[in-house]
């Protein structure tokens, strides 16, 4: 990554890891002082960044290898539709996720092909059971193996963050409070590009947003 940056003619005066710089900005950007136990997730597209950090302070980093891109390669293949087969490739299989996002088991109804939506939730659901599965255990290695109370609240953040129903889903599977983390509604001081993006996706820029507050607070 550095060479990349410096072969575009820039000079890299500093690097800071992506847990700090976000526990920078729970520090700076949340309303009330983050005290207790909080999980940051970050769903990226290959893989989902957990930090846990308590009174302010890192506590846990970890990655799971589990992405929103995941969800759209499980519904890519052929599934069966009201009078035929229908082959869903990787464009098709994400168009559809961007439109319906998290998908409920007992949902009903179809896709304009005719792909009934329950299949194409039983495909997610596997993936999404697999990263609730990972974010248990490392919920429980911080409970016991740390010593302390348990993580009391979950902000989201990453790509994977916008898509529909997906903070429901967290909630439910976790049984805790989940909130969509966007640091530029969270900024006291916009300029006309942050504007611009403002309810565009704001928390998949958690970790740049969070790297320029680490700058600025360095000056």
């Amino acid at each position: 990554q550095i060479n990349v940056v410096e072969r575009s003619g820039a000079k890299v005066i500093s690097i800071t890891p992506a847990p700090v710089a976000l526990l920078h900005s729970v520090k700076s950007l949340l309303p009330e002082k983050p005290s207790g136990s909080i999980a940051l997730i970050e769903m990226g597209a290959e893989r989902t960044h957990v930090t846990i950090v308590k009174d302010g302070r890192l506590r846990v980093t970890r990655d799971i290898p589990i992405g929103s891109a995941h969800l759209t390669h499980a519904m890519v293949g052929v599934t069966t539709a009201e009078r035929s087969e229908v082959s869903l490739d990787l464009a098709k299989a994400e168009q559809i996720k961007r439109q319906y996002g998290i998908l409920a088991e007992s949902i009903e109804g179809a896709t304009e092909e005719g792909v009934p939506l329950g299949q194409l939730a039983a495909l997610m659901r596997s993936v999404l059971e697999n990263l609730l599965i990972e974010l248990a255990r490392l919920f429980d290695f911080y409970k016991v193996q740390m010593g302390e109370s348990g993580v009391e609240r979950v902000l989201l953040c990453g790509g994977g963050a916008s898509l529909k129903h997906i903070q429901q889903f967290f909630s439910d599977g976790l049984a805790l409070p989940v909130e969509v983390f966007d640091p530029l509604l969270r900024l006291e001081r916009r300029t006309p590009v942050v504007e611009a993006q403002l309810g565009d996706g704001g928390s998949r820029r958690a970790v740049a947003v969070s790297q320029a507050l680490v700058s600025s607070a360095t000056k």
